[in-house]
């Protein structure tokens, strides 16, 4: 549950960044400039914590995997078991956002007429 709380409150901080999409087109250069680099820090941020909660579930996951064929245990396997699942279901949701930030991103640059050969890897 702590970990949870932990990725609401970031995702709010990531959130904040965020301004209605008629907005872009009335902003001065450098106010869309900043935009932009407030959701590239959001993005490198968000990134991180999704692979750090995907590093968490692959330890969570091998270590099941080593305790499951102890019979003695078979319970904290499954509890390592159910810890990665709970990181990438959180992973899984920091890469929701990452998305959506992406976009947003783009339709930015698109407003201001900046096209990108590629985007940053996620």
């Amino acid at each position: 549950m702590k970990r949870l709380g932990l990725f609401f409150c970031t995702l709010a901080l990531c959130l904040c960044v965020s301004r209605p999409l008629h907005a872009f087109s009335m902003q001065s250069e450098s106010t869309w400039q900043d935009e932009v680099s407030q959701l590239d820090a959001a993005i490198a941020k968000l990134t991180n914590l999704r692979n750090l909660e995907l590093a968490k579930a692959a330890r969570a996951q091998d270590q099941g995997d080593r305790l499951q064929f102890n019979a003695n245990n078979v319970s904290d396997a499954r509890r390592y078991w159910n810890e990665a699942d709970t990181s990438r279901e959180i992973a899984a949701r920091y890469q929701e956002e990452i998305d959506k930030l992406e976009v947003r991103r783009q339709t930015i640059l698109k407003a201001h007429g900046v096209e990108e050969t590629k985007t940053k890897e996620s």
